[in-house]
């Protein structure tokens, strides 16, 4: 599902930083478990492995609970139900909102453009 097949017989070591990422994503996920921690999922995926895990995460975590940790509105707004914007030192919550009320990801941007 990750797109790793052909590269079985390879060690980690032996594979490139994208497929790396693509390999702890199935390690990850291959666990059924009903809480997710995810930090950064697409970080180092070219644009059509990004697609595909972002289908995969997504698929997986539905129904379940998930904590994503991301840069990324596209990611945040795929992925979540909920955008949790987090401030530094203190830790302090500057916005929250459910991703159902965003149009689309571009409001979303907006939303953060104004908090930060």
């Amino acid at each position: 599902k990750t797109g790793l097949s052909e590269y079985a017989d390879k060690l980690p070591e032996e594979l490139s930083g994208g497929m790396k990422r693509r390999l702890a994503i199935a390690r990850a996920l291959s666990i059924d478990a009903d809480m997710f921690f995810i930090d950064e999922p697409l970080h180092g995926l070219d644009i059509n492995s990004a697609k595909d895990i972002l289908k995969l995460i997504s698929g997986k975590i539905e129904g379940k609970s998930a904590l994503i940790i991301t840069h990324s509105p596209e990611e945040a707004f795929a992925l979540a139900q909920r955008v949790v914007i987090i401030g530094k030192r203190p830790i302090e919550i500057l916005g929250d909102k459910k991703t159902s009320e965003f149009k689309n990801v571009d409001e979303l941007r907006d939303f953060i453009k104004n908090i930060l």
